[in-house]
């Protein structure tokens, strides 16, 4: 899809064909040669899919013009489903005349073509755009059905020059591909075949029929309210399917939106939602699911087994833009989580957030940007546009912790008996012990983005094979590299941190491996076994199955976690209650070193005073160490009136600081007495 980046095929024939070849081409193929005999018979002028002039003059070629105006064109997918979408847009004095917001969505059976704010930009010939459903090689009779009526056929070579007026949702089938067709009001369908196809270049016409159906926007789409279309493309059907595949069609496939920005569809069938939002926007289906969007994005989510996997995209590929913010109206499990970039060799990304909202959960979707260029090998630009693809389990309303995953960056293997050879390109890994041969699995993560508590790690690793026994061992050395590990060269491995026991294949296998993370930073382990003679085998990242290992880190935030520990819930939890009724809330508990559950203030843990002479007098209270990075904020003011005065922190200074037990200190505090000799004094504490 050409854009501001990119441009449409080259062409060095002495007829120029190839101009519109990036501007939007959807073709269905079931034969394999549909389009392969039919282009020496074409009009390039009307490439399926293409919204254009219906020109009769000679094609151009002027690479000035061949790029495209704008920046948006991208796809969105979870590897089996997908959409695509395209602002098709010309520079001034380009020999294309139309502009369309074209998207394409691709379902378990057919592809959907939407287009919107279709409008001519250049003069051309003055003659109407279309949009060119198909070209294609002629195969038997064409069939169709207008308005619901009885079908009519076509004679496969006859020269056809047809132009019907459809009100309704009408349908066409020919070689094995049906065509549905969802008119604007007024819109005109054209059948053109045998010798009425205009082709670009006779001389070196095969004489293959080639059979062409377009729907019509008029010379001027905008004022004539032609300004959109939308059609349907279902290969591998009979003619005789068509009414029932119809039928079905508009029950299980909703048009979510077709212009104001937004493009979309939702398949009921499938629970998949595909989305594209040209600018910030909302689509909503009748179901009530519903997808907002802060800017430009295209945006996949599907629901599989009660749980969801949601793909993302900036389709404009802004180097600049750092996040895509999204809204979803349901229960995804809200926590941060580390996507992986795909490609030949998958690159470790940045976070996807979820959190909880008052109707379903935000996401911010952080993007390949200019400010982590070195993190992509200095091609952030080139990343800026990928898909961001994630699974996410559905919520429970649980929202007090937070689980980050990672994908493993690195994964190979060692093997006694080939010392020097490397293994890390391969698409499973070994694990195997014996007497004289033995082969260890390593694996490396990049944690970040951890703030809170670290509540468990574990370490997950999907076998191919049933294993007795495998263990996950700590590596302290995370300097080895994929493709250069050797047995030779190999790190130490450290102590053993979990073991499992009786795997089967197929299996996702969990080990405890919390003992090793203590926040940011680079992480190996090795994967053994005590299984005897026989190798057993594990997914690697390499593999197009998407098992490769993973590190799973839960965390919560630390006050959450204070209030697990003492058991609070309900009336009793939160910052400002006070579940013991003594002279303390839960923040003052927590930020002082106290208990919410005895009913008393312990002995040292309220403020005191300390030393007083003639010009100060000393103030002394606890504080946690690691106060910044829980967010604790302590401060002390005073105060001369309590009725007039105001509180401030003029004459207050903290003289020093001493430890106290793990965990907090102590702070001493200088306060004037040159000022006022009585005066009254506070101890603020804020969580931000």
């Amino acid at each position: 899809m050409e854009n501001d980046r990119t441009t449409g095929a080259e062409d060095f024939e002495g007829t120029k064909k190839s101009w519109h070849s990036g501007s939007g081409i959807l073709q269905a193929k079931v034969r394999g040669d549909e389009y392969d005999k039919t282009r020496f018979n074409w009009d390039w002028h009307a490439l399926p899919g293409l919204t254009e002039e219906w020109r009769t003059d000679s094609i151009v070629y002027d690479k000035t013009y061949l790029r495209g105006a704008s920046p948006y064109a991208g796809m969105a997918s979870d590897g089996r489903y997908g959409c695509a979408a395209m602002e098709h847009r010309s520079l001034s004095g380009s020999y294309s005349v139309a502009e369309a917001d074209k998207g394409f969505f691709f379902t378990e059976t057919e592809a959907i073509a939407l287009g919107a704010n279709v409008r001519r930009s250049n003069t051309g010939q003055s003659r109407e755009i279309i949009t060119t459903v198909d070209q294609t090689l002629w195969v038997g009779t064409v069939t169709y059905s207008i308005d619901g009526a009885a079908p009519s056929t076509i004679t496969q070579g006859a020269n056809t020059d047809i132009t019907l007026n459809p009100t309704d949702i009408s349908w066409i089938h020919q070689g094995s591909v049906g065509y549905v067709l969802f008119p604007a009001a007024g819109q005109p369908l054209y059948i053109r075949g045998g010798a009425s196809v205009n082709v670009t270049d006779p001389g070196n016409s095969t004489g293959d029929d080639v059979i062409h159906f377009a729907l019509g926007h008029g010379t001027n789409p905008t004022s004539g309210n032609l300004d959109t279309y939308h059609y349907v493309m279902v290969p591998n059907k009979t003619a005789a399917e068509m009414p029932a595949y119809v039928a079905d069609l508009t029950n299980r496939v909703e048009i979510v939106s077709n212009g104001s920005g937004v493009q979309g569809i939702y398949d009921s069938s499938l629970e998949l939602l595909q989305v594209a939002f040209y600018s910030a926007g909302t689509a909503q289906t009748t179901g009530g699911l519903e997808v907002s969007s802060d800017r430009a994005a295209l945006v996949q989510l599907r629901k599989d087994s009660g749980d969801w996997s949601l793909c993302v995209t900036d389709p404009k590929h802004e180097y600049a833009a750092t996040e895509i913010n999204l809204t979803i109206s349901e229960d995804l499990e809200p926590r941060t989580y580390a996507y992986t970039l795909p490609g030949i060799y998958p690159l470790a990304g940045e976070m996807m957030v979820v959190s909880a909202a008052a109707t379903g959960v935000s996401v911010r979707v952080e993007l390949p940007d200019a400010a982590n260029d070195a993190d992509y090998n200095y091609q952030a630009a080139l990343y800026a546009g990928a898909p961001i693809l994630l699974n996410f389990a559905n919520g429970d309303g649980d929202v007090s912790g937070s689980t980050n995953i990672y994908a493993v960056l690195a994964d190979t293997y060692r093997d006694q008996d080939n010392p020097d050879t490397n293994f890390g390109e391969l698409t499973k890994l070994v694990v195997r012990k014996s007497t004289s041969k033995q082969r260890d699995t390593f694996l490396k993560f990049g944690v970040f983005g951890l703030t809170d508590t670290i509540q468990s790690a574990t370490l997950r690793v999907h076998t191919q094979a049933d294993i007795s026994s495998i263990t996950a061992s700590s590596v302290a050395d995370t300097s080895w590299g994929e493709t250069s590990l050797t047995w030779n060269n190999a790190p130490a491995i450290g102590a053993v941190l979990n073991s499992v026991n009786n795997l089967l294949a197929d299996q996702w296998v969990e080990l405890d491996v919390t003992a090793a993370i203590t926040g940011d930073g680079t992480y190996s382990f090795a994967v053994s076994t005590v299984d005897g003679d026989n190798s057993r085998l594990l997914d690697s990242r390499e593999n197009t199955n998407g098992n490769g290992a993973e590190l799973i880190v839960v965390s919560i935030d630390p006050y959450l976690n204070w209030e697990n520990r003492y058991e609070l819930s309900g009336s009793d939890a939160g910052q400002l209650a006070n579940p013991d009724e003594d002279a303390l809330n839960n923040l003052s508990e927590y930020a002082l070193g106290g208990n919410p559950t005895n009913g008393t203030v312990a002995a040292g843990i309220l403020p005191a005073l300390g030393n007083v002479d003639r010009s100060v007098f000393e103030y002394i209270h606890r504080r946690r160490t690691n106060h910044v990075e829980l967010g604790l904020s302590y401060w002390v003011e005073r105060n001369t009136n309590l009725v007039s005065g105001t509180w401030t922190t003029n004459g207050v200074s903290i003289s020093g600081t001493t430890a106290a037990e793990t965990g907090f200190e102590t702070v001493t505090n200088y306060i004037s007495t040159s000022v006022e000799d009585e005066q009254f004094v506070r101890l603020n504490i804020i969580s931000e």
